[in-house]
């Protein structure tokens, strides 16, 4: 009786390691450092950092999920696609004082979230857009948001690239000029739309559908503990409805 009673217990043991097993993520993280990292490093420590997004992408390949830390801030001059992905990437930085600046607009190609960095926006006139593409696209806790002209970035849930299927934005810290759940262009977004607002603020400018954007789905729009200076036309002739 003794060794059957220990026989069920070990396998109660084994069974119960399985889930574990199962549903184990690799969450790989990427070291990057525009300033002075190198391709030819594998990414993969903060003594080995690479240097461009597109390595930093190809170190995650293969992993669940990514995260890039950033050591020292991204420069952009010219409208920038983030490489596609198909997992759930977090942009970080070492101390919440990197990140990224640029004067044109970024669009990111896959599930992606921003926290813990700063975005500084250097456009000359306009705005610049940050563009999640249709794709989970979230503004995590800690972005300190800058500019060095007279617009902070604005946020797009969809793309001017092109149109999309849905959108998921969810926007937790900083300041922003816009945020456009669909687009900033006469693009589609086919499908329904879900914004989540907490602990930001919206100055100078409007949340909207989107200028020019069509949005054939329903949107819905939560709020709390924010700022926002103006909502506008969140309804068009192709949405169902707004909340």
């Amino acid at each position: 009786m003794k060794r059957l009673v220990s026989l069920f217990i070990a396998m109660a043991l084994v069974l119960s390691l399985v889930p574990a097993m199962a549903f184990a993520v690799d969450v790989r993280t990427v070291y990057l450092d525009p300033a002075s990292g190198l391709d030819t490093n594998d990414g993969l420590s903060e003594a080995k950092p690479v240097k461009t997004v597109a390595a930093a992408y190809a170190a995650l390949s293969g992993a669940d999920a990514g995260k890039v830390v950033f050591l020292s801030t991204l420069s952009l001059s010219a409208l920038t696609n983030f490489p596609a992905t198909s997992i759930p990437v977090t942009l970080t930085s070492k101390t919440g004082a990197e990140g990224i600046s640029s004067s044109k607009n970024i669009y990111f190609n896959g599930p992606t979230t921003l926290e813990k960095m700063t975005l500084t926006s250097r456009a000359a006139d306009g705005t610049v857009l940050l563009a999640g593409g249709g794709h989970k696209f979230t503004i995590g806790e800690n972005v300190v948001t800058e500019k060095t002209t007279s617009y902070y970035f604005s946020l797009c849930g969809g793309s001017n690239a092109g149109d999309c299927n849905g959108v998921d934005l969810t926007v937790k810290s900083g300041t922003w000029r816009n945020i456009y759940i669909g687009s900033h262009a006469a693009r589609t977004v086919d499908g329904d739309c879900a914004v989540s607002l907490s602990g930001m603020t919206l100055t100078g400018g409007v949340l909207s559908a989107g200028y020019q954007a069509t949005i054939t789905g329903d949107i819905t729009v939560s709020i709390t503990d924010s700022t926002i200076s103006s909502i506008y036309a969140l309804v068009n002739t192709s949405a169902g409805c707004v909340q």
